[in-house]
C-alpha cells in the first residue's frame, strides 16, 4: 500500500502524524476499528505495516561530552531517531569512582547507617556465605544457583527438599523488647496450595520469626507467642514468575508488625506476641518442615536486629528495582566524582544502541546524579554493586 494511501486512511479520523511511535499507531487502529470506516481488518493491518515502514528505522545518537568532577554533566540522546524507548547503562567508569549501575546490593560489614544492627546478609553470589560481618554462613542443601535479581546469582528451591540452613545464634533470638526486620527478593513458581516458607526460625510458640506465602498465595508473617503461632496475613498475592521485594518488620517500641511488598505496606497489626526460646536453626526456603518448602527463587536476603523504617524499606526497593542509570528519558544527568572517562550506552530499541564518553578533567562544583539523588540511608556513593 503506497504512503499516500496510508495518509488518506489516517486522515479519515483527523490523525496523520506519520512520525508517531508504535503506541500511537495502535491507538489509530483502535479508533479506526471503532469508527468502522469501511476498510476490512486485512487492510488495517496493511496500514500498520506500511506505517511502521514509513516512520523509519530506530537510530541511537549520543554525542561525547566533557566536564569536571562534582559538576553536573548531561548526556543528550534527543537526537536519536524513531526511538521505542530510552535505556541508559554504564559500560565503564574510572577507577576509584563510586558511580555504578542499579540494582545496588546491600553494603557488607555494616558499612552504612542502613546496615546498623544487620545480623545476616546473604547475597547468594556463588554461595550462601554471610557478608554482614557476623559469619553466619548458610549451608546449602539441594538449592541451585540461577540468575539473580541483584547481582549475578540467586538460589532456586524445588519446593520439596531444597533448603539453606543457618545455625541458631543469639543474634536471631527475638524475645521481649527485641525488634527485627527480614527482607529479600522472591520469585515464586506456580502456587502449590500450602504454606511456603521464605524464612522461618523455629515453630509454633517458639517461632523467632516466620515469613512466607500462605495457602492462598498471599504474603504472610509473624512470630510465636510462647504457646502457638501468631501470624498476620495480607491480601497481597505473590505473583508467580515475577520478582517481588518482601519485608517483615516487628517494632517492639510501637508494638506493631508490618508486611511490605515492593516497598509498600500491604498489611499491619498491633503486635505484642513474644516467642519462647529455641535451639532450632534458621531456614531460608523452607517453613515448618519439608511440607512447607518454597518453590521458586530467593535473592539478597537479610535480617536486622532492629525495625527498619518505612523510608528505609522503600529505599532498598528503589535502589534494587531499577537498572542501569535508572533513567528512561532522552537525557541522562550525573555528577562525576573523579577524573577520567565515563562511558555510557544508550539503547533506543531492541538491538539498537550506541556508546558515548564523558571525559572529566579539572575540578568543579556540585550537581545531581543517581548517587546524589538517593536517600542518605542507602546511596550508590555508599554502596558497591555485587
Amino acid at each position: 500500500m503506497p504512503t499516500s494511501t496510508v495518509e488518506k486512511v489516517l486522515a479519515e479520523f483527523a490523525w496523520n502524524d506519520i512520525s508517531a511511535p508504535e503506541a500511537e499507531v495502535k491507538k489509530v487502529l483502535a479508533e479506526f476499528a471503532w469508527n468502522d470506516i469501511s476498510a476490512p481488518e486485512a487492510e488495517v493491518e496493511k496500514v500498520l505495516a506500511e506505517f511502521a515502514w514509513t516512520r523509519g528505522t530506530p537510530v541511537a545518537v549520543v554525542p561525547d561530552i566533557s566536564g569536571a568532577p562534582t559538576v553536573l554533566a548531561t548526556f543528550d540522546g534527543s537526537g536519536s531517531e524513531y526511538p521505542d524507548y530510552y535505556a541508559w547503562e554504564w559500560t565503564s567508569v574510572p577507577g576509584g569512582s563510586a558511580i555504578a549501575n542499579y540494582p545496588i546490593a546491600l553494603p557488607d560489614n555494616g558499612a552504612t547507617s542502613l546496615m546498623v544492627d544487620n545480623k545476616l546478609l546473604l547475597h547468594f553470589e556463588g554461595n550462601a556465605n554471610d557478608t554482614s560481618g557476623n559469619s553466619h554462613n548458610g549451608t546449602v542443601t539441594g538449592a541451585t544457583q540461577v540468575a539473580g535479581k541483584v547481582g549475578s546469582f540467586a538460589y532456586s528451591f524445588d519446593g520439596v527438599t531444597d533448603v539453606i540452613t543457618v545455625s541458631n545464634n543469639a543474634d536471631f533470638a527475638r524475645g521481649a523488647g527485641v525488634s527485627f526486620t527480614m527482607v529479600g527478593w522472591v520469585k515464586a513458581d506456580a502456587p502449590i496450595g500450602h504454606w511456603e516458607g521464605i524464612c522461618y526460625h523455629s515453630s509454633a510458640g517458639n517461632s523467632q520469626g516466620h515469613l512466607g506465602i500462605d495457602p492462598s498465595g498471599n504474603l504472610s508473617g509473624g512470630t510465636g507467642d510462647g504457646a502457638t503461632w501468631a501470624s498476620v496475613g495480607s491480601s497481597h498475592a505473590v505473583t508467580a514468575g515475577t520478582w517481588m521485594h518482601v519485608a517483615m518488620v516487628v517494632d517492639r517500641s510501637a508494638n506493631t508488625l508490618v508486611l511490605y511488598a515492593d516497598g509498600v505496606n500491604v498489611a499491619s497489626s498491633a503486635w505484642t506476641a513474644v516467642p519462647g526460646t529455641t535451639t532450632d536453626d534458621l531456614t531460608v526456603g523452607r517453613g515448618n518442615g519439608t511440607g512447607e518448602s518454597f518453590d521458586g527463587t530467593i535473592d539478597e536476603f537479610a535480617i536486622w536486629r532492629r525495625a527498619l523504617s518505612p523510608t528505609e524499606i522503600a529505599t532498598i526497593y528503589d535502589q534494587q528495582s531499577k537498572t542501569g542509570l535508572g533513567i528512561s528519558t532522552a537525557t541522562a544527568a550525573f555528577t562525576p566524582d573523579v577524573t577520567g572517562t565515563y562511558t555510557v550506552q544508550l539503547t533506543v530499541a531492541d538491538g539498537v544502541s550506541v556508546t558515548a564518553d564523558a571525559v572529566i578533567g579539572a575540578a568543579g562544583g556540585g550537581g545531581l546524579s543517581p548517587a546524589s539523588l538517593a536517600p542518605a540511608t542507602l546511596s550508590p556513593s555508599a554502596l558497591s554493586p555485587k
